[in-house]
């Protein structure tokens, strides 16, 4: 879906400009792109080439260095494997020395504390305090001979041949100047600053994020554009399917309709932290605010494009309640159709097209809109026209080509006059540079 901002007019004569210049603009540099593209491959084709003739040369030679280096890495992992086992082995009967020592610590100093208070007396204590200061002394002895863990040896690394020199340019891999300018032209239509997000405005953002999303750019869409005197749409979506105008109802709570009659039913804490509900009613019934609208929408459209007189029945739309904790309990009375920001994104994406709503009578359709828009707006910013905006993107499109164009075909003329490399005008060959030592040389 595209955004478009109010302040562009001539929209379906800046597309018809806009196709008229694409196919100029194809027909006068596209054989011309694609020469210089041609040029530009076979530039980095000879690049290419000579990279690969020095990395073959660097390969050989650090292969050969590479395979003395694994020679010796085996050699060492051999040597690794044996130390290792090594180092197991002393590390194992550390642990049973540790283990002795445990059990020494538990058994012998329970039977120390027993002698110690028994009848014996202290002496005999001192046999197993003795057995466990000897195998102390032993783990720590061991402990200082065991050698530190053997580290394995860095495996050499084989010449990263292929990262190095990249895949050989192909066609599609070269980039070229693009010719497509009906991208720019519908970016740049787009609103460029979005406005602070307000209390309102909140809501008509969440309805827009959903619309891109599940929309697709057959559609356009305005946002905040003014049908009549101090009357805004929230949103006008313009597709191959109707014409859709979104009021949108930042409300929360509950939002009710019995009998014609609108009200809001809200949570609110009293002072003291009670739990209370307040009640707000409407002086304008959403539903007759909707109406009004659409019917402003609908005399637009009668007035301005009087030979389209179908578009009037695709006037659709209607109520979108955008706030995400919003409870929704209306009845039969309520005179449009009404539903959550997910609802209208699928609704309006799976209506049904309308033959005669082409894209161009879409844009007929959004020209109309928005210029009787600005003649009630009296604060509207200065417009700016579409079709002057497609020449623009021509210019700027069709520089891109030239200077591409120009640049490559200068190159390949420098390549035909100086096919040497390092050889410039400015350069003297070998060869005059012997003459010029021959002529100063005395007779």
């Amino acid at each position: 879906m595209r955004t478009i901002a109010n302040q562009w007019s001539n929209l379906a004569k800046g597309y018809q400009e806009l196709e008229r210049l694409q196919e100029r603009l194809r027909q006068e540099w596209e054989k011309s792109l694609e020469s210089a593209r041609q040029l530009r491959l076979q530039k980095e084709r000879d690049a290419w080439e000579e990279k690969k003739k020095k990395l073959d040369a660097e390969n050989q030679q650090y292969q050969k260095r590479y395979n003395r280096e694994l020679s010796q890495w085996r050699i060492q992992l051999e040597s690794y494997t044996k130390a290792l086992e090594e180092w197991k082995t002393l590390q194992n009967a550390l642990s049973r020395e540790q283990s002795k020592l445990t059990l020494y610590l538990i058994f012998g100093g329970l039977l120390a504390v027993t002698l110690i208070f028994s009848l014996l007396g202290i002496p005999l204590s001192l046999v197993p305090i003795y057995f466990m200061i000897r195998q102390y002394r032993k783990v720590v002895r061991q402990r200082a001979q065991l050698p530190p863990q053997p580290r394995p040896p860095k495996k050499p690394q084989p010449f990263d041949y292929e990262s190095k020199l990249g895949r050989r340019p192909t066609l599609q891999t070269t980039p070229s100047v693009s010719l497509d300018i009906i991208t720019p032209w519908w970016q740049a239509l787009e609103i460029q600053e979005q406005p602070e997000r307000g209390y309102g405005l909140e809501g008509v953002s969440n309805l827009l994020e959903e619309l891109t999303r599940k929309l697709p750019d057959s559609f356009i869409t305005f946002q905040e554009l003014l049908v009549t005197q101090s009357l805004d749409a929230d949103v006008l979506v313009v597709g191959p399917n109707g014409i859709w105008v979104l009021e949108s109802k930042f409300w929360a709570g509950q939002v009710v309709c019995r009998k014609e009659t609108w009200y809001q039913v809200k949570d609110i804490h009293q002072r003291g932290g009670a739990l209370d509900k307040k009640v707000t009613s409407y002086g304008i019934n959403p539903d007759d605010q909707w109406l009004r609208e659409q019917s402003m929408v609908i005399e637009t459209l009668r007035r301005r494009l009087p030979d389209l007189p179908f578009l009037l029945k695709y006037v659709k739309g209607g109520l979108v309640f955008t706030h995400p904790d919003v409870e929704l309990l209306i009845d039969s009375s309520c005179k449009v159709q009404w539903g959550k920001v997910e609802d209208w994104a699928e609704t309006i994406l799976h209506a049904k097209p309308v033959h005669q709503f082409t894209p161009e009578t879409q844009l007929d359709v959004a020209d109309a809109i928005l210029t009787f828009a600005n003649i009630v707006d009296n604060a509207s910013p200065q417009r700016s026209s579409a079709a002057s905006l497609a020449q623009r993107v021509y210019n700027t499109a069709a520089g891109e080509a030239k200077k591409f164009v120009i640049k490559w075909e200068k190159t390949e003329k420098k390549e035909r006059v100086f096919p040497r490399k390092n050889l410039s005008p400015s350069a003297p060959t070998e060869s005059k540079k012997r003459e010029k030592v021959i002529q100063k040389k005395p007779a």
